[in-house]
């Protein structure tokens, strides 16, 4: 009678791991994800700080550009560190990139690559437009009015 119930034991010993296992990748590559996406969202903000910036040269407008890339909180991602972030401003184009990698907890999760580390990389650009550009554009859009 006891050799007849011992598959109980042989499905749990096989199909309790491999589920473990299934739900941490699961939710390594949720965090993943959260974390690509807050930084996507945190580099637009900054490009579009960076359109918006006053100042009375291109050198203060600079200066700002700089605090607010440093005041750039990293602490809110969950498993990346980034390697580099950068932010350019040539002939009124603003351009951030930023790129952070993910070491995987478990060298045997990352199939596709043969490295432990994934990489990403974001980059937006914008344009800064003076306020009086902007004004005039938007009275010939709306009529003059």
């Amino acid at each position: 009678m006891r050799k007849a119930e011992a598959y109980f034991t042989v499905e749990a010993a096989l199909v309790i791991p491999i589920s473990i296992s299934v739900m941490l990748f699961l939710v390594c590559m949720f965090f993943y994800q959260y974390d690509r996406c807050l930084m996507e969202q945190d580099l637009g903000m900054l490009t579009l700080q960076a359109a918006a910036a006053m100042g009375e040269n291109s050198e203060e407008i600079a200066e700002k550009l700089l605090s607010d890339m440093k005041s750039f909180s990293r602490k809110r991602y969950i498993l990346w560190q980034f390697t580099s972030m950068d932010m350019k401003m040539e002939q009124g184009q603003i351009e951030v990139e930023a790129s952070a990698k993910l070491t995987f907890p478990l060298p045997e999760w990352n199939l596709l690559k043969s490295r432990n580390v994934w990489d990403a990389s974001a980059g937006y650009k914008n344009t800064r437009i003076s306020p009086v550009f902007f004004i005039r554009q938007y009275r010939k859009l709306t009529g003059g009015h």
